[in-house]
């Protein structure tokens, strides 16, 4: 998906955080988490299964993925030259 949408010049953006703060609140009970954040992640997570349409007892998020077009980068990432990373011998 990701390499189609960017042959396509559309941007794509990990959107990995939520996730990640889903899962721990809802397998970890939040742990080492205040009590505020947990029930504010838990309302965005009961927003979110709804938003999508997941079953919770089913279902479970791994990836999110935003999705936009976008001017090309002004600064690229650094690459390492083919060479130096794949070896023939």
């Amino acid at each position: 998906v990701w390499l189609a949408a960017t042959k396509n010049n559309i941007a794509v953006q990990p959107v990995l955080a939520p996730i990640l703060h889903f899962a721990r609140v809802i397998h970890a009970n939040g742990e080492g988490m205040p009590d505020k954040i947990v029930n504010e992640f838990r309302k965005l997570y009961d927003a979110f299964v709804k938003i999508w349409g997941i079953s919770p007892e089913k279902d479970e998020p791994l990836f999110l993925m935003r999705f936009c077009f976008a001017d090309e980068p002004k600064i690229k990432s650094l690459r390492l030259d083919l060479e130096d990373i794949y070896q023939n011998k």
